[in-house]
């Protein structure tokens, strides 16, 4: 009888252990399994935009909602919202929108976009019927920002005094000013009820070389931002300049 005592206290003492360091272990592999998650998504999201995808329509599957916001220095910010985008080629539209651009009126628009997104990684089973509402989410934000050259400031202006090396070094350091951007996206979780952001983020940078311009196709305008209609942005990495 006492070895059957002393065996049951022995099991009874690792079981204590092991239910405490339970939730531990548990925690690790549910951090784990987001960073994993968010990091193939990133890499996804930053090429899509870098490569001007157009024909990803199976993230209208994976885009609970998309939102503008607008700030024009005169007035409250508009926001456009699109909780049910037609194609997927809006929503990359909307993520490839300059951070900074200048409106018919004169003045510099700063915008911030802002996706909630469900995980497009992850186990297949969360992401039909009734599951894909208990899934993992985050919330995407695009930064589209031109990138400027030092060797740019550095270089004398143009002029009738410059040497051809001169003149060519000066044209190649404006051509790269015009056609380079910084894409910046910021991954935040947990998405909490209220729809704000939790405490973990993690920041997807790359440069991109070519021409962003705007799909301004009747058929391709977005809700109207300040009295006109909204176009989306798209990157053509194979054109060079502007």
């Amino acid at each position: 009888m006492i070895e059957i005592a002393i065996c049951l206290a022995i099991v009874a003492f690792a079981m204590v252990a092991i239910m405490g360091v339970l939730p531990m272990g548990l925690q690790v592999q549910k951090t784990n399994r987001e960073e994993t998650i968010i990091t193939l998504d990133g890499a996804y999201f930053l090429e899509a935009i870098r490569g001007g995808s157009y024909r990803i329509d199976d993230l209208t599957n994976y885009v609970d909602w998309i939102r503008l916001t607008n700030y024009s220095g005169t007035g409250p910010p508009t926001v456009v919202g699109l909780t049910n985008p037609m194609t997927g080629w809006q929503l990359m539209g909307l993520l490839s929108t300059p951070k900074y651009r200048l409106a018919t009126n004169g003045l510099w628009q700063t915008n911030f976009v802002r996706a909630k997104v469900r995980a497009l990684s992850g186990s297949a089973i969360e992401k039909t019927g009734a599951l894909k509402d208990f899934g993992f989410s985050y919330l995407l934000d695009a930064e589209v920002i031109p990138f400027k050259w030092s060797a740019l400031r550095n270089l004398p202006p143009l002029g009738t005094n410059q040497t051809p090396a001169q003149y060519s070094q000066r044209l190649q350091a404006t051509n790269l000013a015009n056609a380079t951007y910084e894409v910046r996206l910021t991954l935040r979780w947990p998405v909490r009820p209220n729809g704000t952001p939790g405490l973990e983020r993690q920041v997807f940078r790359t440069l991109v070389t070519g021409r962003l311009y705007q799909d301004t196709n009747w058929w391709s305008a977005l809700p109207t931002l300040n009295g006109g209609s909204w176009f989306p942005y798209f990157f053509q990495p194979s054109v060079y300049g502007h």
